[in-house]
């Protein structure tokens, strides 16, 4: 199905009201952002309906407070939520806007329980079982009871990593960290830092340069580089294997040749499309991109060469050869006092008016203890939950991790898991961990379950194999 709201239309459906809150409930998911929603598609599909608390005015805040420039890294094809396409309007490449109003239109169309406005104060388990949580609502707090709570808070955490830069109490240039960076225009004829080769890192980047700065980028590792056209067309394999897979007898015996193929493939055209990459200073992992990104369990996915969406803007690549930007490799050792320098562990030493860190975020589980019992948030610090159970030594606590695609495979596991445990029925299994996962469908970085029907059609079809060579 596919539906759209019109730019920046409030959502009507979601309730607002703190008192309307059962004293007890069956299923609370925490953030309803993409794993929150698609946690509680897949409930619902199970008949159950779980309510979800968002401590955000709207649903797509998140997205509508980021960089203007910012634009979803792949295709609509690979980018939605299970139950809804985006609509024919909707660019390639979507912007944040487009995403939050999409997951805005997502709730509406399946009327989900979402209460906005309720941040989560303080989740204690009970002796007796269960969960005890403490919301905090225009300016009151709301106590209530639940069998199962998920957190979906977001896949890379809430907090920005910011490195402590030696002599940065003196210096005299401004830092920030890119979730403070709202547009180029900001920077005009700014000689600006950028520290990361991330896609947030390298867009910032582009945007900079469009808007009239002087950028530089500090590259400290080398880069899983793609290009957009070769990354769509990994997106849309997966979109026809997934059928094939359930499907087709066999095409699980292919699946991992042909995947590993495509991502050989991924790399080979980074290659052929920017052939002077290693002259022009810039480093490539020697992993291939969507392996390294599965065996790191999705921290270090891809970046794209391009810089950009669809055909829109310069590239990484171009700026370099231009001599337009700047790349710095390695670390920076210190800023110097009182002046706008910064050296750098290879001697090299550059005059800047802003330092932008893209350093990415620290991991959720900071977030969670700022409102887990510190019993949870210990036990969770000596192992994470694994995305497809609840946690072992506190029942009834799951996890929601992963990206946008992933959210139609790995989270739908997590659902059905979920709802068998509401019911007290035994969870469905048969999970595989991340990298045979990838070996097998290209799903990345979640996991997978082999559903039911495709093992009866590859069992049927090995049992004919072996009779027509028995005759």
């Amino acid at each position: 199905m596919r539906i759209f709201p019109a730019r920046h239309a409030r959502a009507t459906g979601p309730s607002e009201r703190a008192a309307d809150v059962p004293a007890h409930v069956p299923c609370v998911i925490v953030g309803a952002g993409h794993a929150g929603l698609s946690v509680a598609y897949g409930l619902q599909q199970a008949g159950l309906r779980p309510l979800l608390l968002e401590q955000l005015p709207q649903v797509g805040d998140v997205w509508r407070r980021r960089y203007q420039r910012l634009h979803l890294h792949h295709l609509t094809d690979a980018m939605y939520l299970p139950g809804m396409h985006h609509g024919a309007q909707v660019p390639e490449y979507p912007s944040r806007l487009d995403f939050a109003d999409y997951l805005q239109a997502y709730v509406l169309l399946h009327q989900m329980d979402v209460r906005l406005g309720h941040r989560l104060h303080r989740l204690t388990p009970l002796d007796t079982g269960g969960w005890e949580l403490q919301v905090s609502v225009n300016h009151t707090t709301l106590t209530f009871t639940a069998d199962h709570v998920v957190l979906a808070t977001g896949p890379t955490g809430v907090t920005p990593l910011r490195p402590e830069l030696k002599g940065q109490d003196h210096w005299r240039g401004r830092i920030l960290h890119s979730v403070d960076f709202d547009s180029g225009a900001d920077y005009r004829e700014q000689r600006v830092l950028v520290v990361g080769a991330g896609n947030s890192a390298i867009e910032v980047l582009c945007d900079l340069h469009d808007n009239g700065a002087e950028p530089s980028l500090l590259m400290r590792s080398p880069g899983s580089w793609v290009t957009r056209q070769g990354f769509a067309h990994y997106h849309r394999l997966l979109a026809v294997g997934r059928w094939l897979l359930t499907y087709v007898p066999g095409a699980w015996l292919l699946a991992p040749v042909v995947l590993r193929l495509l991502d050989h493939y991924l790399k080979y055209d980074v290659r052929r499309r920017y052939p002077d990459l290693a002259a022009l200073g810039v480093d490539t992992h020697p992993a291939t991109p969507m392996l390294r990104m599965a065996q790191s369990r999705g921290t270090r996915p891809p970046t794209y060469i391009d810089g950009t969406w669809g055909k829109v803007g310069v590239t990484l690549a171009e700026l370099l050869r231009a001599g337009k930007v700047t790349l710095y490799r390695g670390e920076i050792e210190q800023l110097q006092t009182d002046s706008r320098s910064v050296a750098f562990t290879d001697g090299r030493v550059g005059d800047f008016d802003t330092i932008i860190l893209c350093t990415g975020f620290a991991p959720p589980t900071e977030h969670w203890q700022t409102f887990l019992d510190s019993r949870v948030s210990q036990a969770i610090a000596r192992e994470m939950p694994q995305p497809w159970t609840e946690h072992a030594q506190f029942p009834g606590l799951w996890v929601a991790l992963g990206g946008v695609a992933t959210s139609r495979f790995a989270l739908q596991i997590l659902a059905r898991r979920l709802a068998a445990r509401i019911r007290g029925h035994r969870p469905p299994g048969r999970v595989l961990n991340p990298v045979v996962s990838f070996l097998l469908s290209g799903i990345d970085p979640g996991l997978i379950q082999i559903p039911r029907r495709t093992l009866i059609i590859n069992t049927l079809a090995a049992c004919a194999f072996a009779y027509l060579l028995w005759l």
